[in-house]
């Protein structure tokens, strides 16, 4: 999302939370080049037509997240200082008070997956989570035209990795501001693995979540049917074999087979609805 001047002047000279993806995901070259870019040695690069494509698809995102769940989300564009450490800050793309959580707002290409995106923009979250104070941090997430998704990234409070972890993030602050500061290129900061996001649930053990209740039944028919399924899709294959190489279509009681212009043969119920 483009910044305003205001935006800019209140950022000016400061380390911001969208730098911290690249202080911990381990790229040296990424590294020197946000290095390079803040001391001035090397100019930024125009935005790019995914970036601004996405500066006019994510307000939009949080305009209907907003819609549709009725709860307002405020404070966006707002530049929050981070209220013990100095010269950091960030840009909120929105809070919301219902939950007191930052919503961190992010338009993906289709293929990117949960576990890489979510590690990979958790420090940026964790960081406007510190700076607002709030007590969740949410990365709501749109990939091309699937339905947006929210994706709590909170840590929990007795988790020894996420403390660790937050602890080497704001290490590595401290380290790249100094390198600011004195014009000396940073080391290479290994990268550093997130904390489990994803909650572990054990159906073998009481009390069962509601959803557990109509899971277990549902994973015994899947059991049930495994082999039928496997013996389905094996006569399937050898029915397929058996046209021969001139046959287009071959109409029996109950299937229609017919083969495409790429020579592939489906097989379809002649009375399915």
């Amino acid at each position: 999302m483009a910044l305003s001047v205001e935006q800019q002047a209140k950022r000016a000279f400061k380390m911001t939370a969208s730098m911290l993806p690249i202080l911990m995901h381990g790229d040296e070259a990424a590294l020197l080049k946000l290095y390079r870019e803040e001391i001035g040695e090397l100019e930024r690069e125009p935005p790019t037509y995914a970036m601004e494509l996405g500066s006019h698809v994510e307000p939009f995102m949080l305009d209907r997240l907003e819609r549709t769940t009725g709860h307002a989300i405020t404070l966006r564009g707002e530049v929050v200082d981070h209220p013990t450490i100095p010269e950091f800050c960030c840009t909120l793309d929105g809070y919301r008070s219902f939950d007191d959580a930052i919503i961190e707002n992010k338009f993906l290409a289709p293929f990117r997956h949960r576990e890489e995106f979510a590690a990979y923009y958790y420090p940026q979250a964790l960081a406007q989570m510190r700076c607002v104070g709030a007590a969740r941090c949410i990365l709501h997430v749109g990939r091309g035209t699937s339905e947006p998704e929210e994706f709590n990234l909170t840590p929990k409070p007795d988790d020894a990795v996420a403390a660790a972890y937050e602890a080497e993030m704001w290490a590595r602050v401290e380290a790249f501001r100094q390198c600011l500061r004195t014009f000396t290129p940073p080391v290479d900061m290994p990268k550093v693995p997130a904390p489990e996001f994803w909650r572990t649930v054990d159906l073998t053990q009481e009390p069962l979540p509601n959803w557990g209740h109509v899971m277990l039944p549902t994973l015994q028919i899947f059991e049930d049917t495994r082999e039928a399924a496997e013996e389905h899709e094996k006569s399937g294959k050898e029915a397929r074999t058996l046209v021969p190489d001139d046959v287009a279509i071959v109409l029996t009681p109950e299937h229609r087979l017919s083969r495409n212009k790429k020579g592939v043969i489906s097989i379809r119920r002649r009375n399915a609805a």
